[in-house]
């Protein structure tokens, strides 16, 4: 199955590659499920020298026969679809995603992103997942003051993510658990669980009672402070983008876990911050002068994220969630908790949130597998 075969639509100057033989490309029932959308076929029990004998054509479809006897048909548009300019590794489909906007304190104040609570529980998550996409956050107003309701309303919008804190959690400041978090004291800006391979990727928090002072809430905008890093001090995001940092949970468990503070895809784009002072690790596996490149890059971030201009105060209430974006988007809870303060809340993957917010912006399930490649 070495033979690739090159269709020219010279119409539209675009190009159809079909990819070794049937087996991997034929919609024929034989061969695809189109209720699954799955390959059915064995693709390596082709022959390896199969070929196509003829082929024909008309407006709306491309038909091949092969020398094994199979006969595979193509309509215009999965050729269309599938042309090599569009199967290319290109951002051509965020056409099912809002196009980011990176604030900062000015803009959030004048354009706070929320939505009622009673639109997410009849199932009206399309604007609740734009939001977060959009500006890495969103708040639900209107939410009933109980666990028992936040819990269900968590669970309508996607899967929860299962960790050692659980699934849901209901805490206090009781240090129930050893973690910062559980606690009464300050916590700087910084993002959770940077000591996992895996870091949750939406964090969803609901204040049910608090009756003292302190525990402030802030959001800054990681990734335009990404840009601010770059455009001021290349050297320390080029630092912060390939030294990774150790940081871990101990305690309850013992994670441990290695990575940059700016994570990149592999087109060079960022992917992920992940930075949190109170985890990072002592064990610094560099040398002296790295380790002094680290502490410049690090003082510079932390100069970056703690200007006035790009940090968000808030003060959570009950009646109203906070969802965010982990991998963008850090949050802090300021000066110390005083009095009675019971949080709630739940992790999020990002497979299943991404997954979601194809589906919220396309207009049919069949109409999302059409422009899946």
């Amino acid at each position: 199955m070495t033979n690739n075969y090159t269709i020219k639509d010279v119409s539209h100057n675009n190009e159809t590659v079909i990819v070794t033989t049937e087996a991997d490309n034929c919609q024929c029932d034989e061969c695809y499920d189109s209720q699954t959308y799955q390959r059915v076929f064995d693709t390596y029990l082709v022959p390896e020298d199969v070929k196509a004998v003829s082929c024909s054509s008309t407006s709306e479809s491309l038909t091949i026969n092969w020398s094994d006897n199979h006969i595979s048909t193509f309509t215009t548009e999965w050729l269309i679809l599938h042309t090599s300019e569009y199967t290319k590794p290109t951002p051509h489909k965020d056409f099912l995603k809002p196009e980011r906007i990176f604030w900062n304190k000015a803009y959030i104040e004048a354009n706070k992103p929320t939505v009622p609570y009673s639109d997410v529980m009849k199932g009206n998550k399309k604007a609740l997942l734009n939001n977060i996409h959009k500006y890495g956050f969103s708040f639900i107003h209107d939410i009933p003051h109980t666990a028992e309701d936040t819990e269900k309303m968590c669970e309508s919008i996607l899967p929860l993510r299962h960790t050692h804190y659980g699934g849901f959690w209901d805490f206090t400041t009781d240090l129930a658990m050893k973690d910062t978090a559980y606690s009464d004291i300050e916590i700087k800006s910084h993002t959770d669980g940077t000591y996992w391979e895996y870091t949750p990727y939406l964090q969803l928090f609901h204040l049910l009672f608090h009756n003292g002072e302190g525990g402030l809430t802030t959001l800054v905008d990681a990734f335009k402070c990404a840009q601010d890093l770059k455009r001021e001090f290349p050297d320390d995001y080029e630092t912060l983008s390939t030294i990774p940092i150790e940081c871990h949970s101990l305690g309850d468990v013992h994670l441990v876990e290695r990575k940059p503070v700016l994570i990149h895809d592999e087109d060079g784009e960022l992917l992920q911050v992940s930075w949190n002072n109170c985890d990072r690790s002592s064990n610094y596996h560099m040398d002296n002068a790295t380790l002094k490149k680290m502490y410049k890059a690090m003082r510079s971030w932390n100069t970056v994220i703690s200007r006035e201009d790009n940090v968000v105060w808030k003060k959570l209430v009950p009646g109203e969630a906070l969802v965010f974006d982990n991998w963008r988007v850090l949050h802090a809870r300021m000066k110390k908790t005083t009095g009675q303060r019971r949080m709630c809340g739940v992790y999020f993957d990002r497979y299943d949130f991404f997954s979601e917010l194809r589906k919220v912006n396309c207009a049919s399930e069949e109409e999302l597998y059409k422009t899946s490649t």
